[in-house]
């Protein structure tokens, strides 16, 4: 119950923040959230790869977590990127955008390979979609801090 009413009012939080943030507030925020995310899929390939006895429940809920801050990504850049006519804030939505879904499909990879353990085809499309992910992600941040 603690769990339920501590992500409730991490969501609040985060959406209030977003709503009435600037733009260099929102592209901050998403940063933010896509280096968990990348930091989460880090740790999930680690336990695939690595066969840390990985609990499939205990994976499912970090990607199902991950999806629903995608989602809230991918929600609010597209509502500020309608209010916005300056090109260079539109860009680094654009990056955010894209970012954010390579990190879904390199989630859903990582859902597919734990349902079909024995094609380790998705493994290695999740591998190297938060790779392309993360090396996308390093580069907005290099030029956001422009």
């Amino acid at each position: 119950m603690k769990k339920l009413i501590a992500t409730t009012m991490s969501f609040f939080i985060i959406f209030t923040t977003i709503s009435f943030a600037s733009p260099n507030e929102v592209v901050s925020s998403s940063i933010n959230d896509l280096t968990r995310i990348g930091n989460d899929i880090d740790i999930i390939l680690k336990k695939i790869i690595l066969d840390d006895k990985v609990s499939e429940e205990e994976i499912k809920k970090m990607v199902n977590f991950d999806r629903t801050l995608i989602d809230e990504i991918l929600i609010n850049i597209g509502r500020e990127y309608k209010n916005t006519d300056d090109l260079k804030i539109k860009r680094n939505y654009n990056g955010i955008t894209t970012i954010a879904s390579i990190y879904g499909a390199s989630l859903n990879a990582i859902l597919i390979q734990i349902q079909n353990k024995s094609d380790i085809t998705y493994l290695y499309n999740a591998i190297s979609e938060y790779s392309a992910g993360k090396t996308s992600l390093d580069e907005l941040i290099n030029q956001a801090d422009k």
